[in-house]
């Protein structure tokens, strides 16, 4: 038996071809960046890139960057987000008496995010929950006075739940 000739094979390719591909896009006109960097006060590069993705305009570079909630994509669109918020819910209406270790130890150590306005019940709840750690993380602008006032409502919550 001979093999067979090399002209005659079809080609077979062992990998997928890949469904997305990468698109460079040409870097904006030099006096187009520095004008909305200066006009919203960003960094040059970050100005090139929203240019580059689209957001040309003050107005819709502003909405990108600070999207109002009806802009905002629906996070039930995330994948796996509806089995999630099964699993979240079927717990809350029927706690386990014992949490798994690995659950027990991740649960230990929390960052909070949220208002200053929940920041004292959320607080609570996870320290009557068990945690040991709850970090605090003050938002983007807002004063770092509120970060004093967020810690001492930790001390009085913390305090509480002892």
């Amino acid at each position: 038996m001979t093999a067979p000739q090399a002209d005659t094979l079809t080609p077979v390719s062992v990998f997928p071809q890949p469904v997305l591909r990468w698109r460079v896009v040409p870097p904006p006109p030099s006096q187009e960046a520095e004008r909305l960097a200066a006009a919203l006060n960003l960094p040059l590069p970050l100005a090139r890139l929203l240019i580059q993705r689209g957001h040309v305009t003050e107005d819709a570079a502003r909405r990108f960057l600070r999207p109002s909630l009806g802009e905002l994509s629906d996070p039930q669109a995330l994948a796996g987000m509806a089995a999630a918020v099964e699993a979240v819910v079927a717990v809350a209406d029927d706690p386990p008496s014992e949490l798994p270790a690995a659950a027990e130890e991740l649960a230990r150590d929390v960052t909070l995010f949220g208002t200053y306005d929940e920041a004292g019940a959320a607080i609570g709840a996870w320290f009557d929950a068990g945690a040991d750690v709850v970090d605090l993380v003050l938002p983007p602008g807002r004063p770092e006075e509120e970060l004093f006032e967020l810690v001492a409502v930790a001390g009085r919550v913390a305090g509480a739940s002892a």
